[in-house]
C-alpha cells in the first residue's frame, strides 16, 4: 500500500529503530562526558601534582639560599683540616684560606656553596632525594659546570629572557623535577669569586634542586585508580539507567507504531470486512488505472448491492447482516485474483476492480462467477439466509477512462440491474448514464419539492366495514409536478429513502395531517382519524415522541384523532427500540397502527408486546382472495390473530363488493381501497362528512 510522506515521517518519529539509535546515542554521549571527566580531572591531578612538586622544589632553594646568605654573612665557616677533611683546592686565591688557632689548630675556610652541597649529599644518602645545584658557565669547582640543559637556561638568564626555569627530566633513570633560578654576585661573593671576574651585580650562575617525582607520581597513580572506580562507578549506573530508560522507549515506540499501523489501517480499510475501504479503493484504482493506460490494458469495474439486505437488516438486527457481509468479503476474496481490487463503499456495496483483463468476455466470466458464488444461501449465527447480488459493470477505457467516472457508470448499471429483477449483471451502456443522471436530477428537484412545499397530501378514506361508514383517512403524499405532471408515489418515494430525504417527507405529511385536521375540527367535525406512515428512519429517532406531540400541541389536534402507521418490518427490525418509541406515542394519546402486515418477519413473542391499536391487512392478500384459498386463510389468520390480541383489524386494496362482504364476514373492523374511493384532496370529502 502507497505511504504519503507525512505518514512516512510519522511512522519514522515513533520506529523502534529510532529509539535505539537515541538510546546508543545517549549511551555513547554519557561515556563520551564521563570519559570527559575522567580525562579532565587526571589532568587537573597532574597540574596540581606538579605544582605542589613545582612549590617544594622552589621552597627546597629558598632554604638553600637562605642558609648561603648566612654563610656569606659570616664569611665562610672554618672546618678543622684532617685527613679526610683537607683545605679546598679551590679557594687558595683567598687569603684567609688557612688559619691556625691560638691553641696550633689548622682551620680550613669553607665556602657556603661547598657547605650545602655536602649538607645535600647528606640529606640524599638519608633518604630525602633532594639534591642541591649551583651551576656557572665559570666555576672555581668544575663540579659545578653546567651541563647542556643548564648551559642553555644560564645563558637565557644572562640574556634577561627569564630568571627562572623548571622541566620533568630523568636523571639515573628516575624521574626529578629539575629547577633553576638565576642568582647575581653579592658583596660576600667577591672573595671567593671575584678571581672569574664577576663583579656585584652580575649574574653568577644559577641555583636550584633536583626534586625526584616518585612520590609525585605515585599519588597521581592513586587518584588515577580512585577516578576510575568512581567514573566507572558512575558509568555503569548511568548505562543502566540509560538501558532501561532505552528499552522503555523501545517499548514505547513498539506500541505507538502498532497504534499508528492500526490506525492507517483503518484509515484505508473497512474496520467489519477488513476489505479496501473508499479511500483506499480510489488510490488503488488510480494507479490501476495509471497501469492500464501505461501498458495499454481494459479494466472493469464491478459495483455489488446485495439484494433486500435492508430487510435482513431491519428484521434479524444489525449484527447478523454484519455477518452476512463479511461472508459476502469473503467470496469476493476467494472469487478473484490477488491482483484484483476488492472493496466495501459503505452498507451493502462492494466493489471490484479487475485488472489486466483482455476485454468484455473476461469480465462477464468472473462476474457470473460472483454472482453464482454471491446468490448461494448464507448461514450465520443459526440463520439461512438468502440474499442475491446486483452487479453492474464499468468497462475502461470504453465506458469512462478515471476512476470517478468508472464508479458513476458501474452504479448507473447496477440501478439497471436491480429494475430488472435483482440478481443479474448488467453491463454499462450511454442510455443507463442518461437514467441515472435522470434519477439524480429527480432527487435535486424532490429536494427543492420538499423546499418550497411543492408536493400536496391526497386523503384516502377508511370505512366501517358493516355501516360502511367514514371513520378514518390515510394520507399520502403526492407530487404535482410542473412540467412532468403527477409523478407516482412509487417513483418518488424510493429516491426519498436513498437520498435521506425520507424523514423530511414523513414530517412534512404530518404536519400537512394535522393542520386538516384542525380545519376539520373547526369544521364541526370531531370523529374522524387521520393515518399517516412514517418510516423506520422515523422510529430510529430518538426525537419522534417529542416531535409528533409538538406539531399536535401546534395544531391544537387531540393526540386521539392522529394515527401513525410503522410496517412490519421497521418495527421488527429492532424491536427492543421500537416497543419503547411505540409506547412513548402511546403516552402521548396516539394511536399506533402495523402496516403491511404479513409480509414481514414478525416474532409473535414481540408483536404481543408492541402497544399498537390495530393491524392493516397488506393489499397483497386482498386481491386475490376470492380466488385463492390460501390468501382468504391469511385474512381469517390475521382477523383471528388480532382480535385475540384485543387489535382492530384494517384490510386494505380493497376494489369489489365480493372482497368487502368476504372481509366484513370475518370479522375486519375497517376497509380502505377504491371500493370506496380513491385518494383525493381534503375539500372533495368535505360535503360527505358534514353530511353526516
Amino acid at each position: 500500500m502507497h505511504q504519503s510522506p507525512r505518514e512516512g515521517r510519522l511512522a519514522a518519529s515513533f520506529s523502534p529503530s529510532l529509539a535505539i539509535a537515541a538510546t546508543w546515542g545517549v549511551a555513547f554521549f554519557w561515556s563520551c562526558l564521563l570519559a570527559f571527566s575522567y580525562l579532565w580531572n587526571f589532568e587537573r591531578t597532574k597540574e596540581e601534582t606538579l605544582r605542589m612538586a613545582y612549590a617544594e622544589a622552589r621552597a627546597v632553594r629558598d632554604k638553600d639560599m637562605a642558609f648561603r646568605r648566612w654563610g656569606l654573612k659570616h664569611q665562610g665557616v672554618y672546618v678543622p683540616v684532617t685527613e679526610k677533611e683537607g683545605p679546598s683546592p679551590y679557594l687558595r686565591h683567598v687569603p684567609r684560606y688557612v688559619i691556625e688557632t691560638v691553641a696550633g689548630q689548622k682551620l680550613a675556610l669553607r665556602a657556603p656553596a661547598t657547605m650545602v652541597r655536602e649538607m645535600m649529599d647528606d640529606y640524599v644518602e638519608q633518604g630525602g632525594g633532594v639534591r642541591g645545584r649551583i651551576v656557572g658557565l665559570r666555576a672555581l669547582n668544575p663540579a659545578n659546570l653546567p651541563d647542556d640543559w643548564e648551559k642553555a637556561q644560564l645563558e637565557a638568564f644572562e640574556k634577561g629572557q627569564k630568571t627562572e626555569v623548571w622541566e620533568i627530566a630523568d636523571l639515573d633513570g628516575k624521574p626529578h623535577l629539575r629547577y633553576l633560578k638565576a642568582w647575581h654576585m653579592e658583596e660576600g661573593c667577591v672573595e671567593c669569586h671575584g678571581v672569574l671576574g664577576y663583579q656585584v651585580g652580575d649574574m653568577r650562575g644559577a641555583t636550584g634542586v633536583n626534586l625526584p617525582l616518585a612520590p609525585y607520581y605515585a599519588h597521581i597513580d592513586d587518584v588515577a585508580f580512585n577516578l576510575v572506580l568512581s567514573h566507572g562507578g558512575i558509568w555503569l549506573i548511568g548505562l543502566m539507567g540509560i538501558g532501561l530508560s532505552g528499552r522503555q522507549a523501545v517499548l514505547r515506540a513498539r506500541e505507538r507504531m502498532a497504534v499508528i499501523a492500526e490506525i492507517q489501517h483503518l484509515a484505508r480499510h473497512d474496520s467489519l470486512t477488513g476489505l479496501d475501504n473508499r479511500y483506499s479503493l480510489m488510490s488503488r484504482l488510480e494507479q490501476a488505472l495509471a497501469t492500464a493506460r501505461r501498458e495499454r490494458q481494459k479494466l472493469a469495474l464491478m459495483l455489488i448491492d446485495m439484494d433486500r439486505f435492508k430487510n435482513i437488516n431491519d428484521t434479524l438486527g444489525h449484527h447478523i447482516g454484519d455477518g452476512l457481509l463479511v461472508e459476502v468479503a469473503r467470496r469476493l476474496t476467494h472469487g478473484v485474483r490477488e491482483s484484483d481490487i476488492v472493496a466495501r463503499l459503505g452498507g451493502d456495496e462492494f466493489v471490484v476492480a479487475l485488472t489486466g483483463i483482455a476485454g468484455p468476455e473476461d469480465a462477464l466470466a468472473v462476474g457470473s462467477k460472483l454472482l453464482a458464488a454471491l446468490a448461494e444461501p448464507y448461514r450465520v449465527e443459526g440463520h439461512l439466509l438468502h440474499s442475491t447480488p446486483s452487479i453492474g459493470v464499468a468497462l475502461f477505457p470504453d465506458n469512462a477512462e478515471e476512476a470517478v467516472g468508472l464508479l458513476k457508470d458501474a452504479d448507473a448499471a447496477m440501478y439497471q440491474a436491480k429494475a430488472q429483477g435483482r440478481n443479474r449483471l448488467v453491463f454499462f451502456t450511454p442510455e443507463l448514464a442518461l437514467a441515472a443522471a435522470e434519477r439524480l436530477e429527480l432527487e435535486r428537484e424532490l429536494r427543492h419539492a420538499l423546499a418550497t412545499k411543492s408536493l400536496t397530501v391526497v386523503y384516502q378514506p377508511q370505512v366501517e366495514a358493516m355501516s360502511g361508514r367514514i371513520v378514518a383517512f390515510e394520507a399520502l403524499a403526492r407530487w404535482p409536478h410542473p412540467t412532468r405532471g403527477w409523478i407516482p408515489p412509487s417513483e418518488f418515494v424510493p429516491v426519498a429513502e436513498e437520498s435521506g430525504l425520507i424523514e423530511s417527507l414523513g414530517e412534512w405529511v404530518l404536519e400537512e395531517a394535522c393542520r386538516q385536521l384542525a380545519r376539520w375540527r373547526k369544521a364541526g367535525i370531531h370523529d374522524v382519524r387521520i393515518a399517516v406512515n412514517l418510516s423506520a428512519h422515523h422510529l430510529r429517532s430518538a426525537q419522534l415522541a417529542s416531535r409528533i406531540a409538538a406539531i399536535l400541541h401546534k395544531h391544537e389536534t387531540p393526540p386521539g384523532m392522529l394515527e401513525i402507521e410503522i410496517t412490519e418490518s421497521a418495527a421488527m427490525a429492532d424491536p427492543e427500540h421500537a416497543i419503547e418509541q411505540l409506547r412513548r406515542l402511546r403516552h402521548h394519546g396516539v394511536k399506533i397502527a402495523i402496516d403491511d402486515f404479513g409480509t414481514g418477519y414478525s416474532s409473535l413473542a414481540y408483536l404481543k408486546r408492541l402497544p399498537i391499536d390495530a393491524l392493516k391487512i397488506d393489499r397483497a392478500f386482498v386481491a386475490d382472495l376470492e380466488h385463492d384459498v390460501n390468501d382468504a386463510m391469511i385474512c381469517r389468520a390475521t382477523v383471528a390473530l388480532a382480535k385475540s390480541l384485543r387489535l382492530a383489524v384494517i384490510a386494505e386494496g380493497v376494489e369489489t363488493a365480493a372482497q368487502r362482504d368476504f372481509l366484513a364476514a370475518i370479522g375486519c373492523d375497517c376497509l380502505q381501497g377504491y371500493h370506496f374511493g380513491r385518494p383525493a384532496p381534503a375539500e372533495t370529502f368535505m360535503a360527505v362528512l358534514q353530511a353526516r
